[in-house]
Formats: C-alpha cells, sequence, structure tokens
C-alpha cells in the first residue's frame, strides 16, 4: 500500500527532491520560461502588467480585441511550472482568434505554494471581474 505525503510538509519537500530528481523543476522552469523567447508578441498586441488581488497578471490584447468580454487564462504547466512569459505568445493569440482582451495570472506553483494557493490566485483573477465592466465568457 502506497503511503500518502501531504503538500507543504517537510516530507513532501523530502519527496520532491528525491523523487522527482532534485533540480527537474528548476529544470523544466527555465526551459519554460525559454520558450517564451522563442515566440514574441506580434507587433500589434499590447501587453500590460497589472495585478489581480495581488497576483502579478497580464492583459493582453489585439486591434480586434471586445471590450465587453475577457478570457482568463491560467497557464499550463501543471500548477508547477510555466509563466506569464511562457505562456504570453500563446495566450495573446488565443485572444485574438476570440477577438476578446485576454487575463493571464501568475498564480503561485508548487510545491513551494501547495494546494490550494493556486487555486486561490485564480479566484483572485475572477474576482477581478467585480471591478471592470465586462463579463466573463462562457
Amino acid at each position: 500500500m502506497g503511503t500518502i505525503v501531504r503538500a507543504g510538509t517537510p516530507r513532501a519537500s523530502l519527496f520532491a527532491s528525491t523523487v522527482c530528481g532534485g533540480n527537474v523543476i528548476e529544470q523544466r522552469r527555465a526551459a519554460y520560461e525559454a520558450l517564451g523567447d522563442l515566440f514574441p508578441l506580434a507587433a500589434d498586441v499590447r501587453a500590460e502588467q497589472v495585478a489581480a488581488h495581488g497576483v502579478p497578471a497580464e492583459w493582453t490584447s489585439t486591434p480586434v480585441a471586445s471590450t465587453s468580454e475577457v478570457i482568463l487564462y491560467l497557464h499550463g504547466g501543471g500548477y508547477a511550472w510555466g509563466s506569464l512569459k511562457s505562456h504570453r505568445h500563446l495566450v495573446s493569440e488565443v485572444g485574438r482568434a476570440a477577438t476578446m482582451r485576454t487575463l493571464a495570472l501568475d498564480y503561485r506553483r508548487a510545491p513551494e505554494f501547495p494546494f490550494p494557493q493556486a487555486l486561490e490566485d485564480a479566484f483572485s483573477g475572477f474576482r477581478l471581474r467585480g471591478r471592470q465592466s465586462w463579463k466573463a465568457a462562457a
């Protein structure tokens, strides 16, 4: 029978450093960051750094973007790697295709910030809509 390892405990840190290969998370994060340099933003994309209730975030929009609807984007990486930079190009092009602005969040990542912290950051981005004049797209 397997053993349950609770996130945020010394045992979880030991588990991550031994089973996950020590620097694997840092290496994967660095590789994802490098992707941001391979795919620059298109010349017509506007990017604006903001905070969503304390969570670093970034608005992107193109000239065709509607101001009444927004895509809230949580970057890939299994809540352990990925960032605004690594997904910036993808997010902006998703917004272009949908003719909407995008709000991408730089949520806290595991294992340094175990569940439910990334989820709380996602809610911070969603709550930002209460201060804005747009509706969330279904």
